[in-house]
């Protein structure tokens, strides 16, 4: 019986690995087993695990960010013409184990060519800015495959697909010669894109230009596989080159801001736009006054759009621009510890329209023009979209409306700061109306009543008076 359970204990012992052998040995007498195993391990010339993954990762993000696609462009702003056109170079790396042998753009505003389903009568004038749709969209041409020294050769068998049923959004071409695993080209393309006259995101209105988003072709996502996607590239890329304009306006492109001295033409340089999915935003009009403040360690650069038909307030209200700043400054100043700050931050009004804020880029911050123009009662919701979005691109790890309702308790006048807490509110006094409309629901039966019963009374005191007379 005691020469079994030996044989036993012998067998589990064995059976354990190593590290829960030395489960109870001494912490010291562990790390000198690891550091003799590890000495094992490396005999040969070869280096321990730990070294040899710290080499691969950091391989592997040099090899990641070498492979990053690359656009050049040289543009030509026109916001007279309502166009943006130019030439762009794509660098493209085949990261497949198959050979690549077609191309697939996405041209964003050939979603823009046709009626926007969902627009009626109540929507169409916060949309279209005369209720009248005028068109925009993306012509692309010389489509050209360029591989180092060897001549440029154009792709073939060009046609256009649609996405999430928008026609001609996405537009797939043959390269002339399949690309190999590993290897990297130069897609090269004239393009032309006409923006439509709309408010929000992607629009002209009468002396306002605003292309947050694809003004200029981009690539499709690819799978595992490497095959192409029906959806536009999120992945990580870098923007170079310089766009062109005339004078008499102030432009923004990403983080650049742009004011031409006696009309004088404009080059704005695309290197230090911010890198983000669908490319650096561009904003132009000539009636944008500049207000900056700095905000613990942080320029804070706003641009403000005067409103040709302002709201009537009472007397004594301060300066659109200084509430906007003053609202700014407690945001920054309310933000927790961990969230970083840019340099430099540059807010911008839009004609947005049915939305307060829009999808921004680090740095930069894009709200409507109507933002905080309301009565103070009513700046609560306002405070917390402008909130969420100057922390949007900022914080990474929490999302903005938890940012946003900190903010709502923390900026004052009991900033509600989300949605959420909106309509949370809303339901709660929507409840206590329905409480009030229960409890007077003979309400008026209980003035006539009441009105019956005075008059009854007036009358008697009158006939007392009349009598003792």
């Amino acid at each position: 019986m005691t020469r079994g359970l030996v044989c036993v204990g012998a067998m589990i012992l064995i059976a354990q690995p190593v590290e829960a052998r030395h489960a109870g040995v001494h912490p010291a007498a562990r790390r000198s087993v690891h550091k003799a195993a590890a000495v094992r391990r490396d005999v040969g010339g070869r280096r321990p695990a730990a070294a040899r993954r710290s080499d691969e990762g950091a391989l592997s993000r040099s090899d990641s960010a070498d492979r990053a696609t690359h656009y050049a462009i040289d543009a030509v702003l026109d916001p007279d013409a309502r166009t943006i056109s130019g030439a762009v170079l794509v660098r493209l790396t085949n990261d497949t184990r198959a050979p690549l042998d077609e191309v697939a753009l996405v041209l964003y505003p050939n979603r823009f060519r046709g009626p926007e389903p969902g627009i009626d009568d109540l929507t169409r004038p916060f949309v279209y800015l005369r209720e009248e749709l005028v068109p925009g969209g993306m012509t692309i041409e010389r489509v050209e495959l360029r591989r180092g020294d060897a001549p440029s050769a154009p792709l073939v068998d060009v046609r256009e697909q649609a996405i999430a049923g928008w026609p001609g959004t996405l537009v797939r071409a043959q390269m002339p010669v399949a690309l190999a695993p590993g290897a990297t080209a130069t897609i090269a393309a004239s393009f032309r894109t006409v923006l439509p006259e709309r408010y929000g995101v992607f629009g002209v209105t009468d002396d306002t230009l605003l292309a947050l988003r694809g003004w200029y072709p981009l690539l499709a996502a690819r799978d595992a596989e490497g095959a192409w996607l029906a959806a536009p590239d999120i992945g990580p890329a870098t923007v170079d080159g310089v766009v062109h304009a005339s004078g008499g306006r102030t432009i923004v492109v990403g983080t650049t801001v742009a004011t031409p001295s006696q009309g004088a033409p404009l080059d704005i340089a695309l290197a230090g736009a911010p890198a983000s999915p669908g490319g650096p935003a561009i904003l132009a009009s000539p009636r944008y006054v500049r207000h900056d403040r700095a905000i613990d360690g942080t320029s804070i650069v706003l641009l403000e759009l005067p409103s040709r038909h302002a709201h009537m307030f009472a007397p004594g209200r301060p300066p659109h621009a200084t509430v906007v700043l003053d609202a700014l400054e407690q945001i920054v100043r309310a933000r927790p510890a961990s969230v970083p700050l840019p340099p430099t931050l540059v807010v911008v009004e839009a004609p947005l329209r049915l939305e307060l804020t829009a999808p921004s880029a680090p740095g930069l911050v894009v709200v409507s023009d109507r933002v905080l123009r309301v009565d103070p009662l009513l700046r609560t919701f306002h405070e917390g979209g402008l909130a969420a979005a100057v922390y949007a691109k900022a914080s990474r790890r929490r999302s903005p409306t938890a940012i946003s309702r900190r903010r709502g308790r923390i900026i004052g006048r009991s900033t509600i700061g989300s949605a959420s807490s909106v309509s949370s509110r809303s339901s709660t006094a929507s409840s206590r109306r329905r409480r009030f409309r229960s409890r007077t629901r003979s309400f008026p039966s209980r003035v006539m009543r009441t009105s019956c019963a005075t008059d009854w009374r007036r009358s008697r005191a009158t006939g007392r008076r009349a009598a003792r007379s």
